[in-house]
């Protein structure tokens, strides 16, 4: 995911050849193969060689917030390179896969990791990794990076396709946000939230205090809301 969105921010910046083959090769590599992140709905956070390993926790669990950032990333390097393009067909569905699954159905909010067959804390068989440890016990916190990324995503989405339910989404992931992650004083967010919303004073992601996700979501949405094109930063002309 990083590699593909960063070539082509390269790409746009620089019209760099060697930029246009990376964002390519990692394109490539999260579609197409036998061993392909994205499928037509459903993702894997980490994809085991051996189809034995299909019954792994690391296999079963994934990052709602993962999915619907890329989306969105994906949508630009189509607009760059147009024969990478996602099909829409296939982009709405992976959204909504990741918005229906990953939605908290008791207290709003995305969950940070789900069982990518119930929705629920991840199930599988343990390996005994650091990681694991760290899903079992942060599945259902709420947190900053999440839902900043599926509010663009989700209204960035929302109007490339004209869904009515898309629009619904976005509509309802920025209500949970705006109402749950900014300070009341207003002059930041509270990044990491228990699942019913309140301040959790506790490292469960980054051990820093990081405003990119932040800073960067709602730029977009500024422009976005402005109509200008983020895909290539040049606005309509006037009228």
């Amino acid at each position: 995911m990083t590699l593909v969105h960063v070539a082509g921010e390269l790409r746009r910046a620089s019209a760099s050849a060697i930029a246009s083959e990376v964002m390519t090769e990692a394109r490539t590599v999260l579609l197409e193969g036998p061993h392909a992140l994205l499928g037509t709905e459903t993702w894997w956070e980490y994809r085991p060689d051996a189809a034995a390993d299909h019954d792994t926790l690391l296999a079963r669990h994934v990052t709602p917030g993962h999915l619907l950032e890329l989306l969105w990333m994906l949508v630009r390097v189509g607009d760059l390179h147009p024969p990478l393009a996602v099909p829409e067909s296939t982009r709405t569905a992976l959204v909504l896969r990741a918005l229906e699954t990953g939605w908290d159905q008791a207290e709003g909010g995305l969950l940070r990791y789900i069982d990518r067959d119930t929705g629920a804390a991840p199930t599988g068989r343990l390996l005994g990794t650091p990681y694991e440890v760290l899903v079992r016990r942060t599945w259902d916190t709420k947190l900053w990076w999440v839902h900043a990324e599926s509010v663009y995503a989700t209204a960035m989405l929302a109007r490339r396709t004209g869904s009515v339910e898309l629009a619904r989404w976005a509509a309802r992931v920025r209500e949970y946000t705006l109402g749950t992650f900014p300070d009341p004083d207003g002059q930041e967010w509270l990044q990491i939230r228990s699942r019913d919303g309140s301040p959790l004073d506790e490292v469960v992601a980054l051990p820093v205090k990081d405003p990119m996700h932040i800073a960067r979501s709602l730029l977009l949405l500024n422009a976005l809301e402005a109509d200008e094109l983020p895909e290539t930063g040049e606005r309509p002309a006037a009228h």
